[in-house]
C-alpha cells in the first residue's frame, strides 16, 4: 500500500536493526526510537530519513523496521551534505523534520553550509521542524576565558536566532531549554520519551556483569564530556559511596580535539586513582544490564542545555537518581514537580551539592527511601509514556 503521506527527517542514524552505535551521536538513537514509534502509530504515513554514512555500510539505502533510510552524507564532507539538503528540498513533500545537534554534521563549516542549504525548503516553501537536542544559555561554567565564553555566547544567539527563522516550529525536551530560545514563540515542549518498565532483576544484572550482589554501586553512563561533570564529580567522589562505574567513552563530535582527548586522559586517569571502573562505550545488549545492576545513577552535570537520556534510561528502570544543581531546572517542567510531589519525595533530596558530605547525605537518605524514588521514576514514566509522546508529535506534524 503506498503512502498517503511522506515525512523526511534529517538526522545522525545508527547501523540497521541497532538503537545505539558507536560512531553516531546521542541523538541518533532516540531519533530511531522515536521514528518507530510514529511508524507504530501512523502506519498510513511513509517515513523517510536521510542519515550519515557509514565506512563499512554494504546497503547505502535500505528498509530498517519499516523505516526508509537513505545513508547519503558524511561528518565534514560538505558535499555530501550540501547535496542531501538539496535532494530533500526537491522532492514532493510538505515537511522535513531536523534532529539536531550541535556538530552532528561535523565542524563550524559543516554546519554553517547544512544550515545554509536549509533556505532551499523555504523557498520550496517546504515546512521546517527542528527537534534541538541541545539549547545552550551560557558558557561560563565550562569555559573560565570570559572573552572566549562571551564569544560563544554571541555565536550561539546567531546559530539559534538563524535556526528559528528557519524553522516552522521548534520542538524542545524541557521547560527550562524553551527559555534558552531567541525564538521561544516557535517552540513547543514535548519530554524525552520513557521506554516501558524492563524486566531485568538487579540480581540477574549483577550476575551477567559480574559484580558484586552486596555493593552498592553508583553509575555514571553516557559520553565522557567535560559539560557533563564526572571530572568534577571524580574529585568529589570517595568510596564511602559504594563503587563507581563509569559506563562511556569519547564523543565522536570531538575526536579530533586536542584540548578534549587531554580531557579524557584525565578522567580516566583520575578514575583509576579512586578507584572507580571504566567501562568504555557498552554494547547495546548490555546497556539494560548496567541501569539494572545500580543502586543509583548519578548526573553531575555542569550545565542544562539538553535533556538527559541517562536520566530517562534510569526512570525506565525505576532507579534513583541524584541530579547537579544545574539540573536542578528540570523542576520547571510540571510533570516533573507533580511527580516528586505524587512521590512524596522532596525535591531537595533529588538534587546534590558539589560536596562530599553532601553526597553522602543524600546516599543515606535514598538507601532508606528508595520507595519514595521508585515511585518518582513509576509517576514521570506515565507522564511520559511513548504513546503519548509519538501522538504530540503526530499532531505538531499534522498527522491524523
Amino acid at each position: 500500500m503506498s503512502p498517503t503521506q511522506t515525512i523526511v527527517f534529517f538526522s545522525s542514524y545508527p547501523h540497521k536493526d541497532e538503537t545505539h552505535s558507536a560512531e553516531v551521536v546521542g541523538g541518533a538513537a532516540y531519533t530511531k526510537s522515536l521514528l518507530l514509534q510514529l511508524h507504530k502509530q501512523a502506519p498510513q504515513v511513509g517515513f523517510t530519513v536521510y542519515a550519515e554514512r557509514f565506512n563499512d555500510e554494504a546497503q547505502p539505502s535500505h528498509i530498517d523496521q519499516g523505516i526508509q533510510v537513505k545513508q547519503s552524507w558524511k561528518r565534514n564532507n560538505i558535499h555530501s551534505i550540501f547535496q542531501s539538503v538539496r535532494d530533500i528540498a526537491r522532492q514532493n513533500i510538505d515537511s522535513v523534520v531536523v534532529s539536531y545537534e550541535i556538530n552532528m554534521v561535523g565542524g563550524v563549516m559543516a554546519n554553517i553550509v547544512f544550515l545554509l542549504a536549509l533556505t532551499f525548503h523555504i523557498f520550496k516553501r517546504k515546512k521546517i521542524y527542528f527537534i534541538l537536542h541541545q539549547v545552550v544559555d551560557s558558557f561560563d561554567d565550562i569555559e573560565e576565558n570570559k572573552i572566549w565564553s562571551t564569544i560563544l555566547f554571541i555565536f550561539k544567539e546567531c546559530l539559534f536566532s538563524y535556526i528559528a527563522m528557519l524553522a516552522t516550529e521548534l520542538i524542545v525536551f524541557e521547560k527550562q531549554l524553551e527559555a534558552h530560545l531567541p525564538g521561544a514563540s516557535k517552540a513547543q515542549v514535548i519530554p524525552l520519551a520513557i521506554d516501558g518498565p524492563l524486566k531485568i532483576t538487579k540480581e540477574e544484572a549483577r550476575k551477567k556483569l559480574g559484580l558484586n550482589q552486596n555493593e552498592f554501586y553508583l553509575l555514571y553512563f553516557g559520553f565522557l564530556s567535560p559539560y557533563k561533570g564526572i571530572d568534577t564529580f571524580l574529585d568529589l567522589y570517595t568510596k564511602e559511596m559504594g563503587h563507581l562505574i563509569i559506563a562511556g567513552d569519547g564523543n565522536p563530535n570531538h575526536a579530533r580535539s586536542e584540548s578534549y582527548n587531554r580531557f579524557l586522559t584525565s578522567v580516566k586517569s583520575n578514575a583509576v586513582a579512586k578507584g572507580a571502573t571504566l567501562t568504555g562505550f557498552i554494547p547495546e545488549e548490555l546497556i539494560p544490564y548496567y541501569f539494572a545492576a545500580c543502586d543509583l545513577v548519578i548526573l553531575p552535570y555542569k550545565m542544562f542545555f539538553s535533556s538527559s537520556y541517562p536520566l530517562s534510561f534510569a526512570f525506565s528502570h525505576k532507579k534513583p537518581v541524584l541530579l547537579s544543581p544545574a539540573l536542578s531546572a528540570y523542576f520547571k517542567s510540571e510533570d516533573m514537580r507533580l511527580s516528586a510531589k505524587e512521590a512524596g519525595l522532596p525535591q531537595r533530596q533529588v538534587t546534590f551539592e558539589l560536596d562530599t558530605k553532601d553526597v553522602l547525605s543524600k546516599i543515606e537518605y535514598i538507601k532508606s527511601n528508595n520507595d519514595k524514588f521508585v515511585a518518582f521514576a513509576s509517576h514521570i514514566s506515565n507522564y511520559r509514556n511513548w504513546s503519548t509522546i509519538a501522538q504530540k508529535y503526530l499532531q505538531i506534524l499534522h498527522i491524523m
